[in-house]
C-alpha cells in the first residue's frame, strides 16, 4: 500500500475530519443543555424523595400504635 498522499488528498482527508468534527460538535452540544436540565430535575426528585422520606418516618410511630391497639381488639 502505497502511504504517500499528494497535497490534494490531505487536503480532503483533513476537510473530511473537519466535516466528523463538525457533526459530533452538533451532537454534543445540545447534550449539555440536557444534562442542565436532567441535573435541575434530579434535585427536585432527590427533594421530593426527602419530602417522602421524612413524612413515612414520621407516619410509622402512629401507625405502629395503630396496628397494636388493631391487634389487641382482634386478640392477635
Amino acid at each position: 500500500m502505497d502511504d504517500n498522499f499528494t497535497p490534494r488528498e490531505v487536503a480532503v482527508l483533513v476537510e473530511e475530519l473537519c466535516s466528523e468534527f463538525r457533526t459530533v460538535s452538533e451532537v454534543v452540544r445540545p447534550l449539555r443543555e440536557d444534562m442542565a436540565d436532567v441535573k435541575e430535575r434530579l434535585t427536585t426528585l432527590e427533594f421530593k424523595v426527602q419530602s417522602l422520606d421524612d413524612a413515612v418516618r414520621l407516619s410509622i410511630p402512629g401507625l405502629n400504635k395503630r396496628v397494636s391497639r388493631l391487634e389487641v381488639k382482634a386478640g392477635i
